[in-house]
């Protein structure tokens, strides 16, 4: 046999729970004191019973025999070869099981085992074989002990497994599984835990990792930590946490600084940046009070822009004599900030030109009506119009004027003829007459006895020439 008995009986050092507290096994007492005693009384029985029958074979007197010497057990010669035999077995129990049931090593039975085993070694050295042989046995009462757990573990070995992978004792995970799939290859849940348990120590150093970043507050190291450790098993005990500490401080640290760039851009006048900063700012901490101020004081400065933009709007569309366009500026940036003098100020011009606008157009639609002709009234009196707005109304007075100016009407008839003017006027029969008429559109009827009327009508243009109209009625009706 070519192991080394103390290379393959060392302890490991893993740190599996054990199923409870053992009682070592009592010191047996060695045999060979009381057979020897045995062995001598014996032989002293023996003896009394020959002396006995040898008197009474020969009852006659004669000298007396010599007795025999006393006859004592010589006792078996020790040289250690059922000590080293022991120890041979015991190596041989020791490397299987420690092959097999590897998740005893770290009980406190196996180490009561590696005690006895030491100890015989000692008094196989001092050539105390009887000791060692005693010791010998007593650590293979472990082994025996060993075998019976064993039976009754197999059943239980990747359950055990997982404890001991989520206990991060990959040693001792390894094993379990190990074995697990020596009593059964096929096991999906095995393999699958075998290659958890192997990753297991880069499992725990990324965790460890994580942690030291945590504590350092590199936020950003701790998170390409957390990341490396899910890629092993992202639901291992720990990571839970662990991640929400890296996710949140990472957060926090970006967090900082979106405020800190959002508030440079706004000192700095870039808006639309310190937009961007507050909205990635909300996506970390929506809640946090710094987020609420710098949120208002974003808000101000873009309300600030935005009026000093409708004002110049607003501006603009006076100057173009938009003012349409020009009060609905003026109307926001009134409700914008209603105590500013200019925004008022602004808001009622731009109505007042509006109106009047409006008023002008409305009226050179119907230049007769009596709004025309009011506005008409109402443009003496008006002084400082605007550019634009004075030429409308100087259009309008124009045409409201000409509308007005009377057009010559040459009027021929056969003198026997009476015409009428609907609502305006009669004439008796003549051959030819002049009147005027503003512009317009007019109705004639020609009559005359025994004869059929007749209907004319005119439209006179603003600005036309002189027109001619015939009226006269020729058709008898005798």
């Amino acid at each position: 046999m070519n192991e080394d008995p103390d290379e393959l009986l060392e302890a490991q050092p893993l740190d599996l729970p054990s199923d409870g507290g053992f009682r070592r096994t009592p010191r047996n007492a060695s045999p060979w004191p009381w057979l020897i005693i045995l062995l001598l009384l014996l032989g002293g029985g023996l003896f009394l019973i020959q002396s006995l029958k040898d008197q009474q074979e020969d009852p006659l007197p004669g000298p007396t025999p010599t007795p025999a010497p006393e006859v004592t057990a010589t006792p078996e010669v020790e040289d250690g070869s059922r000590s080293r035999e022991l120890l041979a077995d015991l190596v041989e129990q020791a490397r299987l099981w420690k092959s097999r049931a590897a998740p005893f090593w770290a009980e406190e039975r196996w180490q009561d085992f590696e005690a006895k085993r030491a100890r015989g070694d000692e008094l196989l050295a001092e050539a105390r074989f009887s000791a060692a042989e005693e010791a010998y046995e007593q650590a293979l009462e472990d082994i025996k002990h060993f075998e019976t757990r064993w039976e009754s573990i197999q059943v239980q070995l990747f359950a055990l497994g997982e404890e001991a992978y989520l206990a991060g004792k990959a040693e001792a995970a390894l094993a379990l599984v190990e074995a697990g799939l020596v009593e059964d290859a096929s096991s999906e849940e095995g393999k699958a835990l075998l290659q958890k348990a192997k990753r297991l120590p880069e499992l725990l150093e990324a965790m460890k990792s994580a942690r030291e970043a945590v504590e350092l507050q590199d936020w950003a190291l701790a998170w390409l930590q957390v990341e490396r450790a899910d890629a092993f098993d992202p639901e291992y005990p720990g990571m839970d946490s662990l991640r929400d500490q890296a996710k949140k401080g990472l957060a926090d640290e970006e967090f900082r600084r979106s405020l800190s760039e959002g508030l440079a851009a706004l000192e700095a006048g870039r808006l639309e940046q310190a937009e961007r900063s507050l909205k990635e700012a909300k996506g970390f901490d929506a809640n946090h009070p710094a987020l609420r101020s710098f949120e208002a004081q974003l808000e101000r400065a873009l309300r600030e822009r935005e009026v000093l933009k409708r004002r110049s709007q607003a501006e603009r569309f006076e100057a173009e004599e938009n003012w349409k366009a020009a009060h609905e500026e003026w109307l926001w940036l009134q409700e914008a900030d209603p105590e500013a003098p200019w925004a008022q100020s602004g808001l009622e011009r731009s109505l007042k030109w509006l109106i009047l606008q409006t008023r002008i157009q409305r009226a050179q639609k119907a230049l007769l009506s009596a709004e025309a002709a009011d506005l008409r009234a109402e443009l003496d009196t008006l002084a400082d119009l605007p550019k634009g707005l004075q030429a409308d109304a100087e259009l309008f007075i124009a045409e409201w004027e000409l509308m007005r100016k009377p057009i010559t009407v040459k009027l021929l008839s056969n003198n026997e003829t009476e015409i009428r003017l609907r609502g305006k006027a009669r004439w008796k029969p003549f051959f030819e007459r002049e009147i005027s008429l503003p512009p317009g559109r007019y109705e004639f009827r020609g009559s005359r006895l025994g004869h059929r009327d007749v209907y004319k009508v005119l439209v006179v243009e603003p600005g036309s020439a002189a027109m001619e109209l015939r009226v006269e009625s020729t058709e008898g009706i005798y």
